[in-house]
C-alpha cells in the first residue's frame, strides 16, 4: 500500500510505541507535516519523554506535529454521540477532534476503548495499526508487540462490531 498522504493523528500509545521500538525519528521524517495530534496527548507524551535518557530530544520532536487545541462545542459533541463512554483524557480529545474534520485523516491509538469509539462513531475504517504506518513509510517492523499489529487492529475491531451490533 502507498503511503497515506493526509493527516496521521496519534494517540499517547502510538507515540509511545514507536520511541519505544526506536523509530520514532523515522516515523517524523516520513511523515513530515502530516502527523498530527491534541493538546491533551502533547502533555502525555511530554511526560512520558521526560522519563527517558533522550527527554529532551524527544520534547522538541513534539514541536514537529501540528497540535490542536480541543473546544468544549468538539467535546460535548463526541459525549452525546459516544453517550459518556469511558476514554481516557488524550482519547477523549482526539476523538472528539476527530470527529468534527471533514477532511481526509487516519488515527493511529492502539486501545480497546479508543477502537470501540471508532466503531461507535462509525469511523472504524479511518485506524490504522503502527505497524501499516511504518511498512507503507519503508520503516522496519521488528520487535512490533501484538497491538501494534494490523492482524490485532483488524480482529479488536471485528471483536467490537459484533459486540457493539449484538440484539
Amino acid at each position: 500500500m502507498a503511503r497515506f498522504q493526509g493527516s496521521v493523528l496519534l494517540d499517547n500509545n502510538a507515540i509511545g510505541d514507536a520511541v519505544d521500538l526506536r523509530v520514532w525519528n523515522g516515523l517524523l521524517g516520513a511523515y513530515d507535516g502530516q502527523l498530527e495530534t491534541v493538546a491533551e496527548v502533547e502533555g502525555e507524551a511530554g511526560s512520558y519523554f521526560r522519563r527517558k535518557p533522550n527527554g529532551t530530544e524527544l520534547m522538541e520532536s513534539i514541536a514537529r506535529l501540528t497540535i490542536h487545541q480541543v473546544t468544549p462545542l468538539e467535546r460535548a459533541s463526541l459525549y452525546t454521540q459516544l453517550d459518556g463512554m469511558a476514554l481516557d483524557a488524550g482519547e477523549q480529545d482526539l476523538w472528539a477532534h476527530a470527529h468534527m474534520r471533514q477532511d481526509g485523516w487516519i488515527l493511529c491509538g492502539p486501545d480497546k476503548a479508543s477502537l470501540r469509539a471508532a466503531v461507535k462513531l462509525g469511523l472504524k475504517d479511518r485506524l490504522v495499526s503502527l505497524e501499516q504506518l511504518l511498512k507503507d513509510a519503508g520503516l522496519a517492523t521488528k520487535g512490533l508487540r501484538e497491538h501494534q499489529t494490523k492482524a490485532w487492529l483488524d480482529k479488536t475491531v471485528g471483536q467490537i462490531v459484533v459486540e457493539e451490533f449484538k440484539p
